[in-house]
C-alpha cells in the first residue's frame, strides 16, 4: 500500500473497530489479494466445521 491509501484507510476509522486493523467485509477487503483456508474461519467461526460437528 502506498502511503496515501493507508492514510485515507485509517481516516475512515475503519481500522479502530477492527481486529488487526482491516475489515474482509468492510473497505480493507479491497487491500487483500487472498484468503488462505475457509473464509467463514477467516471470518470467525467456521461454519463448514460448526455444521459436521453439530450434526455428528
Amino acid at each position: 500500500m502506498e502511503d496515501w491509501e493507508i492514510k485515507s484507510y485509517v481516516d475512515t476509522n475503519e481500522p479502530l473497530y477492527c481486529a488487526g486493523g482491516f475489515a474482509l467485509e468492510g473497505i480493507g477487503g479491497k487491500y487483500i489479494e487472498k484468503i488462505e483456508g475457509c473464509f467463514s474461519n477467516v471470518m470467525g467461526l467456521s461454519l463448514p466445521w460448526l455444521r459436521e460437528n453439530l450434526y455428528s
